[in-house]
């Protein structure tokens, strides 16, 4: 047991990503696939809980990193706009489309009860996929900005996100395609700077990454409806991947890549060489 608890101690960043994968991964190939679940999105919820069960064991060897945590999860003052951002930027495609539905064109509205809606984002922050972000963001995030700068952490922190997805990916589950893995593998480093973004700004506020993740897992109420046309479809698509480009490349270009933020109480690889 000493063994093992002077390798997590000594490779910090490698073993929570083990040890992550290891629970989703095991709960996905010991339970979910061998039981033909992959279609029950419900029956998925526990592989969402691989990165806490990483910090569980961690905190075993490394000590405070639950104290950690819950001073993050306990702030709750901030700007309320960093609360709307956190929740309205995952609807950016809704957005596009009103403006669309203004000049004219065949915009619907998804026929859904607003209850689904509420289950999926309540459901996705107190027991899903927001409870990632007490490891993505609460632990790894600030962990590597105490060696590389802001924007390196939220691309490899994105990388690791899409290769912790794998399994659920290639295999079908959670609605995704196989072929749905390459556009993870773009989209969570881009969606990594904006989280990190909003983490840094709000100074390690931890309930604004869970809400933007909450709000990424809900569905759109809106949709480009069927008559529309291929050109009306195709700049659609374009201004949608427009903007998950741009925007976190505007970030970076007005926040720095070292922080990400205007904040100077954030560490990063720039502020510790330059305290030497």
């Amino acid at each position: 047991m000493d063994k093992i608890v002077a390798i997590f101690q000594r490779y910090t960043i490698s073993s929570f990503i083990f040890l992550s994968c290891l629970w989703s991964w095991g709960y996905w190939g010991l339970i979910v696939y061998p039981l033909d679940m992959t279609g029950e999105l419900y029956m998925q919820i526990p592989y969402a809980w691989g990165p806490l069960f990483a910090i569980l064991i961690l905190n075993y060897s490394l000590k405070n990193i639950f104290k950690s945590l819950a001073s993050q999860i306990t702030k709750w003052k901030v700007h309320p706009g960093w609360y709307l951002l956190a929740i309205v930027l995952p609807f950016i495609e809704d957005i596009i489309l009103l403006i669309f539905w203004l000049s004219g064109a065949p915009v619907i509205v998804v026929d859904r009860p607003l209850t689904d809606y509420l289950v999926r984002f309540s459901t996705t922050l107190f027991i899903a996929g927001s409870l990632e972000e007490f490891g993505w963001r609460g632990y790894l995030q600030p962990n590597l900005q105490k060696q590389y700068s802001a924007l390196v952490s939220a691309l490899f922190i994105g990388l690791i996100w899409a290769f912790w997805h794998f399994p659920v990916v290639f295999f079908g589950g959670a609605s995704y395609e196989p072929q749905d893995f390459i556009g993870l593998i773009i989209l969570l480093p881009l969606f990594s700077i904006v989280i990190a973004w909003l983490y840094n700004s709000t100074k390690k506020v931890l309930i604004i990454p869970m809400l933007f993740h909450a709000s990424v897992n809900t569905p759109n109420p809106l949709k480009l409806s069927e008559i529309a046309s291929d050109t009306q479809q195709m700049i659609f698509g374009l201004l949608v991947i427009g903007f998950w480009i741009l925007f976190p490349i505007a970030l970076v270009h007005f926040y720095g890549k070292d922080r990400l933020s205007k904040s100077n109480d954030i560490s990063t690889s720039k502020k510790l060489s330059e305290s030497k």
